[in-house]
Formats: structure tokens, sequence, C-alpha cells
């Protein structure tokens, strides 16, 4: 049955049920399962728990429109729960929106404060600042990142890093900052040409260099390295023990 035709049988008003049968290993369930037609709700946060006693963890998946909202409220949440310190996820985030990116980074300050810049060539400078007093302006933060860590993820751990709010663990991240802006033709087609660059508030280009070394997959990979924005890639053997200690760092600093 095509895929359309599935779905159309799916779908229905809000609130009433639907009966469905499903095949498993080429053997029909006995009971059908029955489906409330509804809303789906798709959050951002992929996990917002207590992982200690004074200890708050948040996995984000992604920076989407309702993403601050849902983060801010979590805050509030786990700070009823007892939380004083924050383990936030951000392994294998690939960004999103840049103002959500600015709007999450403003929950760690009490104060206005530079989180980001953009600037280019021809481009004149930007400044990205906090607007208002956070949720979390005071606790320990410990931000876990890996090599599919990029661009709005970079934004925000680049500028908790730069402003010492905090510690930021695991591998190099992707390196992905450019700002690009949309021409238009007249015939309907376009460009996208890059006209900036994204920088963190001690001025580090979050774009990785178009250097060799850096697109070397078996370094990319294999090797293991804190968080470096433009400096070079530096090749290092670490255990599989290892790896799994530097993620340990997070739950024990926490507990300190």
């Amino acid at each position: 049955m095509p895929e359309a035709e599935i779905e159309k049988l799916i779908r229905g008003k809000k609130g009433t049920a639907v009966l469905i049968s499903i095949q498993r290993n080429g053997q029909t369930l006995v009971n059908p399962l029955k489906v409330i037609r509804d809303q789906v709700n798709v959050t951002s946060l992929d996990a917002s728990y207590m992982i200690a006693p004074k200890t708050a963890y948040i996995k984000i998946r992604r920076f989407g429109h309702k993403t601050a909202d849902e983060f801010k409220q979590s805050l509030i949440d786990l700070r009823k729960s007892g939380a004083q310190d924050l383990i936030l996820d951000l392994r294998n985030n690939g960004g999103g929106f840049v103002h959500t990116a600015i709007d999450l980074a403003g929950q760690f300050f009490k104060e206005k404060r530079l989180l980001m810049y953009t600037e280019g060539a021809n481009e004149q400078r930007q400044d990205y600042y906090s607007e208002k007093t956070g949720e979390f302006g005071d606790g320990r933060v410990v931000i876990l990142i890996n090599e599919s860590t990029a661009s709005a993820s970079e934004i925000l751990s680049g500028a908790l890093q730069d402003l010492d709010r905090a510690t930021v663990v695991g591998r190099r991240s992707y390196g992905k900052g450019l700002v690009q802006e949309q021409f238009d033709f007249s015939d309907g087609s376009a460009v996208n040409l890059t006209v900036a660059r994204y920088y963190t508030p001690l001025g580090r280009c979050i774009q990785r260099k178009y250097s060799r070394a850096n697109f070397d997959a078996a370094k990319y990979m294999t090797g293991f390295d804190l968080w470096t924005l433009d400096t070079e890639f530096r090749q290092r053997k670490c255990s599989q023990q290892a790896r799994a200690n530097w993620f340990l760092v997070a739950a024990e600093f926490c507990r300190m």
C-alpha cells in the first residue's frame, strides 16, 4: 500500500480513535492498537531530569522556534527540584536558529553580556548581547560536545566558555560558523554567498580553517582533544576508557 494511502487512513479528526494492526516478523499481533488522534508536539529537549541530588541534566537535540521557551521552563522546574548545577548535553546537536542560541546563552547571565558577533570583509561588525536576567545566572555548568556539535551549538558553547561561565568537555566541535546571504535572480534562481563569520566574545572564529589537516577523516574521527576553534587540530591517542573518563568529569565536577 502506498505511503499516502496509509497516511490518509490514519489521519482524522482530533479526539477520534483509530485501530492499527501491526505485523512483526511476518506475524500480525493478536490485538490491534487503539490510537487517539491528536496534535503531536515534538520537543527540542531529549531529556531533562535530576542526575544527582543537586545536579540537573538537559540534552538539547536542536535549536528550534520553541527551544528557548522549553529550556527556560525546564530550568524553572529543575530549580524547584533543587538543581544548583547543570550538565548541558549538546552532543550531536547540529544547530538551528541563531537567535535561539543567543536566547539560551542569556539564561546563564544576570547582566548584559556580549555573547557573539559577526564580521566580514565587506560586512561591519554586529554584536549580540544577552537581554535580560537569566534563570540560571549562578551555579556551575558543564557542557558536553562532540564532533557533531555545530553552528548554533558552538555559539552557545563558545559564549559560555569565553565568559568563564561553563566548562566544555568532549571532542573538538564541527566548526560551522558562516553567515550567508541569498541573492535572487530574475529567472527565479538564487545563489547563497558567504558574507561574514561568527565569532565568540573573545574573537575566536567558529568556522574551522580550510586546511587539509582539518579535513583528514582519519585524524578527525580518531583523534581526541578538548574544544579548540581556530587552532590547529592535534592528534592524540586515547583509549576508550580515557574517553569515557572525560564525560565522567562533568558529573564529578557538579558533585564537588
